[in-house]
C-alpha cells in the first residue's frame, strides 16, 4: 500500500481539530479537497477513520489506532529532514 504524506498530515490535522474544515485549513486545503482525500484514505485502509457528527468528527477505534502510527511516522519524517539538513551543513562547512 502507498499513502501520500499530504493525506496522513490531513488525517492528523482533522483528528486534532475534530473538524474537517479545521483540519483542511491547517494543511491549506479546501474542505472539498480534504473530504475527497479523506474518503480515498479510508477506502485505501478499508475502514472508516472518523464518525461524522453534527458537532464535528470523532475518531473511530480504528482511527485512533491509525492516529498513533501516523504521529510516529510523521515524527520520523521530521527527524529524517533534520538529520539530512545537519549532514548537508557539515558537508558544505
Amino acid at each position: 500500500m502507498r499513502y501520500e504524506l499530504t493525506d496522513l498530515r490531513l488525517f492528523l490535522a482533522i483528528a486534532e481539530a475534530k473538524s474537517l474544515s479545521g483540519g483542511a485549513n491547517a494543511v491549506h486545503l479546501t474542505a472539498s479537497s480534504a473530504s475527497y482525500r479523506l474518503k480515498n484514505l479510508e477506502f485505501a485502509m478499508g475502514v472508516p477513520l472518523f464518525k461524522r457528527e453534527a458537532r464535528g468528527m470523532e475518531l473511530t477505534s480504528e482511527g485512533a489506532f491509525v492516529l498513533k502510527h501516523v504521529r510516529s511516522l510523521l515524527a520520523g519524517v521530521e527527524r529524517m529532514h533534520g538529520e539530512i539538513g545537519r549532514a548537508s551543513c557539515r558537508e558544505r562547512g
